[in-house]
């Protein structure tokens, strides 16, 4: 039998490994892309890092399990809340495996806090609150890691701050060598059917990094760039020989899948679309004099973008006074509902509770260009009555195709899609009414404040230089697979893949289809008989999707 080991790479991109791996820095990389299958690996919309892996694990598009983002709607409210295992509809990797009584081992992959019971062992991952939480499966290995693993971290607790990056560095380099130390430590431990591991920190890197090797990039400062310049890539390097320790212990019926969640590119400017909505007409705001009050604060500067930035400045982002505000937006704070608390204890800043929603149209909640039609009978104020709902619609995306680029003065390079042109299933109603792609994702909108500019155009929030974008990593090795390119991958096909390869039944309410053609031909796996039949028409309609967006 077949033993699969899935290696996850947190925001891995083939448009800085590949040119990296002719340039013979990336050893490690280049054995695997030189004898196995790689390609992109297509990611949802948006290309958000939990319903990314959510998809991922249940080979199942946001439409059928639900989670379009890090957070869910929370019942009659316009609020949302943290999403979790435990908020999922349809069965993940782990339970299917487990289910056919194969033994397995997950670590670190995002969005499994509260750990699930498994055959096996389960390290949470990305939203698990601290390690004071329950964070493993069994519940008494928690000790045992602990001791393996002194100062384990689940993911760095630091926000970035200018004038402190080596810091920063450090800490992405020491959670590394901690995963690379309890990915080893487990495997040996027994013989597992299916192994899978996330290494978080490339997505971390990435995001803060990029404007120091890219000279075009708004932010670059040459000489900052001449200390940091080669800081993502000397990251790389590091871990490409991590991966390589991995890739020495495996045993030989090992058949190793790379992923990444999503793309990472350039992101130059910050897209606040409330405030745009709010000058178009679609959100309206309560005639109140608090609300005026805040309006005309909003308007001349004094909003939680500014103020966010001006305690950056002062380098207070990992104060204790930061946390309890509310504004110490840190890796590890991405579980809890930063604008709840932000705005319960900042009542003087302009948020949701000032719009009024028996005027407002359309508002745009989470990141990635998402926005929602204040629509009766789903929200709890819609006014846009079912007959009226594409009329609205219509009328927003010509008005979103109007947008003119600060830059060049004329209309922007977007692309806007209908939910159901990117999602199908029984959660379809819940899903974002219409998506936007600026500018290839340069431009993004602006996810945790409501109304954080007003201004359209900002600078990038959080001093962010790199975002996500669709092209994620897929590669492929092992004694049965071939050598070569892959095209069309999409991150749903990772599951059936997997159950494929273990010899387990893939349901067929997955959206994925197995990627038979990374296998030899004549091989055991390419002429292994797939245990369902959904596929061509469906995988076509996903496909086809994915062609008229490829940016």
């Amino acid at each position: 039998m077949t033993r699969v080991f899935v290696l996850g790479i947190d925001g891995g991109t083939f448009d800085l490994i590949r040119p990296w791996v002719k340039q013979g820095k990336l050893p490690t990389f280049k054995k695997l892309i030189k004898g196995g299958v790689s390609g992109n690996l297509y990611s949802t919309i948006p290309p958000l890092t939990g319903p990314a892996w959510i998809s991922m694990i249940t080979g199942k598009n946001p439409g059928k399990h639900g989670c379009f983002d890090f957070m869910k709607w929370k019942k009659g409210s316009y609020e949302r809340e943290p999403i979790d295992p435990v908020s999922l509809r349809d069965k993940t990797l782990w339970n299917i495996i487990s289910g056919a009584g194969k033994r397995m081992c997950a670590i670190n992959v995002p969005v499994t806090y509260p750990p699930q019971k498994v055959n096996g062992y389960l390290v949470a991952g990305l939203l698990t609150p601290s390690l004071k939480a329950e964070l493993t499966y069994p519940s008494g290995f928690k000790k045992e890691l602990l001791a393996r693993v002194p100062g384990y971290r689940i993911t760095t607790g630091m926000s970035f701050q200018p004038g402190k990056e080596k810091q920063l560095i450090e800490e992405l380099y020491e959670i590394t060598r901690q995963r690379t130390k309890l990915i080893k430590y487990m495997y040996k431990k027994e013989e597992f059917d299916f192994f899978m591991a996330v290494y978080g920190s490339p997505d971390i890197f990435t995001h803060y990094f990029w404007h120091h090797m890219d000279e075009k990039h708004p932010l670059h400062n040459p000489e900052k760039a001449k200390e940091f310049g080669n800081a993502l890539l000397d990251y790389y390097i590091f871990l490409d020989k991590q991966i390589k320790m991995l890739m020495d212990m495996m045993r030989k019926d090992t058949l190793l899948i790379m992923v990444s969640d999503h793309g990472l590119g350039p992101y130059e400017k910050g897209v606040y679309i409330n405030s745009w909505l709010m000058k178009k007409g679609y959100l309206k705001l309560k005639s109140e004099a608090s609300t005026k009050l805040k309006y005309g604060l909003h308007m001349t500067g004094i909003n939680l973008d500014n103020i966010y930035r001006f305690i950056q400045k002062l380098g207070l982002l990992n104060t204790t006074l930061l946390s309890k505000i509310g504004l110490n937006i840190s890796m590890d704070k991405r579980s809890e509902s930063i604008r709840k608390k932000v705005f319960r204890l900042f009542p003087i800043f302009l948020n949701f509770n000032d719009v009024d929603w028996k005027k407002t149209k359309a508002y745009s909640i989470g990141g990635y260009g998402q926005i929602y039609i204040n629509l009766k009978g789903r929200e709890p104020q819609g006014i846009v009555s079912k007959k009226d709902y594409n009329k609205v619609r219509d009328r927003l995306i010509r008005d979103l195709k109007k947008i003119v680029d600060p830059e060049t003065h004329k209309p922007i390079d977007i692309k806007v899609l209908k939910k159901e042109g990117i999602y199908k299933g029984p959660y379809l109603k819940n899903a974002p009414d219409l998506f936007f792609i600026m500018k290839n994702f340069r431009y993004i909108a602006a996810r945790y404040f409501e109304f954080g500019s007003p201004h359209l155009f900002g600078k990038p929030h959080r001093n962010l230089a790199g975002c996500h974008r669709l092209n994620g990593v897929f590669l492929a090795y092992g004694k049965e697979v071939q050598k070569g390119k892959i095209r069309n991958a999409s991150i749903t096909d990772i599951a059936p893949t997997v159950l494929h390869a273990l010899g387990v039944d893939v349901p067929k309410d997955m959206d994925g289809m197995v990627l038979r053609d990374v296998y030899k031909k004549n091989s055991g796996l390419w002429k292994q008989k797939v245990a369902y039949a959904k596929g061509a028409k469906e995988k076509q309609k996903i496909v086809s999707v994915m062609d008229k967006i490829k940016l």
